[in-house]
């Protein structure tokens, strides 16, 4: 029987990041070896733990793909806590409300009127000064440590993975991907198992590199030119996006010559997807990953 209080995130990420050059993660702006997304994760911990919440709490984190939240996530495998990631700029709903976050972490305003306790990083991606103290709320699971929650806003159809099915699942796709030292140019938002276990964290694993694509009217083009300056060689997008890659001569070039998952919004993938990717090397699946 597992030890729910066993966390075996710990010796993976410590052994991945610490000190580590790689993973590198290369966003629009920026550019994160392993060793500073270890140093801001363990300045999340640290205020975590200094403002009250221990493992099994719940935060909601509504931040955009970028380093802020890679490290609150980070920060938060380390330290057992459950995060239920939001897109950016989301409300918080009744049924958000239900699970009683500790607090929200969010890249908006921190004027704006909220239900929890808000906490905005700085330019950087860590904590900001004067994190202060949150009331907690005991909200620990009988039998299993919860890592991830998806769906919360729509009780119906709330997903949770404990720590352990969560590296599982993550290990799992990046053997069946084949990321060990590959560049990863990353798509998809990261705010759903699917999104954030392919393109996120089985590459946090194993790859050189996670190439973040920036939130753009011409996402091909981006990805073209990224794909131009570092040595892609994987990537993970929705699998209509790249049958419409496919249509356009240079897309088509670009997409020809990498591996990688093509996310399909439907399980069986439609004929016409299906068989328009069937001259890639991408591996289609659906949203599901149990």
């Amino acid at each position: 029987m597992v030890d729910p209080t066993h966390n075996p995130w710990r010796p993976v990420l410590y052994a991945r990041f610490r000190g580590q050059p790689t993973p590198l993660l290369v966003l629009p702006d920026a550019l994160w070896t392993a060793a500073s997304l270890w140093a801001g994760t363990r300045a999340w911990s640290k205020v975590f733990r200094e403002s009250g919440l221990i493992q099994g709490d719940v935060i909601a984190c509504a931040l955009p793909p970028d380093s802020a939240f890679v490290q609150v996530l980070l920060a938060c495998l380390w330290d057992g806590i459950t995060v239920i990631p939001l897109a950016p700029q989301h409300r918080v709903t009744d049924g958000l409300r239900r699970q009683q976050p500790a607090l929200e972490i969010s890249d908006v305003s921190a004027g704006e009127a909220r239900d929890w306790p808000i906490v905005v990083p700085d330019s950087a991606g860590q904590p900001p000064a004067g994190f202060g103290t949150f009331p907690r709320h005991d909200v620990r699971q009988s039998g299993i440590a919860v890592a991830f929650l998806s769906g919360a806003g729509e009780p119906d159809a709330t997903t949770s993975f404990s720590a352990h099915e969560l590296l599982a699942a993550a290990e799992r796709h990046a053997a069946v991907a084949e990321l060990s030292g590959a560049c990863v140019l990353s798509v998809m938002p990261w705010h759903s198992p699917t999104e954030l276990i392919y393109g996120l964290l089985a590459a946090l694993l194993v790859a050189d590199e996670i190439v973040r694509l920036p939130d753009s009217d011409t996402p091909m083009r981006d990805a073209i030119a990224l794909a131009a300056e570092h040595p892609v060689t994987h990537v993970n997008l929705a699998a209509p996006m790249a049958v419409e890659w496919l249509r356009d001569s240079e897309g088509a070039r670009l997409l020809m010559r990498l591996k990688g998952t093509a996310v399909s919004p439907d399980d069986p993938c439609p004929a016409e997807i299906a068989s328009a990717l069937s001259r890639t090397a991408l591996r289609i699946v659906d949203r599901r990953v149990r």
